[in-house]
């Protein structure tokens, strides 16, 4: 079964289920008349996954900031210090 979008008519409010296709197309309203977009479908990241970039990204910050790469450390200490 081909997952649906909800699309409103920000005209009238008629709300319509839409098959994913139609993401970013325009559609006229049955009730009013009137044209609308068909929104694109967005997307959700994994609390998990939104942590790891974070604290991934917190990490590079502290790199530059230290101005320590890897190769500067021995095995095993870099991983320690980030």
């Amino acid at each position: 079964m081909q997952e649906r979008l909800t699309a409103v008519c920000r005209f009238c409010g008629r709300q319509y289920r839409v098959p994913r296709s139609a993401a970013g197309r325009r559609a006229r309203c049955r009730d009013c008349g009137e044209i609308f977009h068909v929104p694109m479908p967005t997307y959700q990241i994994d609390d998990t996954i939104a942590q790891w970039l974070l604290e991934d990204q917190a990490r590079e910050t502290r790199k530059q900031e230290t101005g320590v790469s890897q190769a500067m450390c021995e095995p095993g200490e870099y991983d320690q210090m980030y």
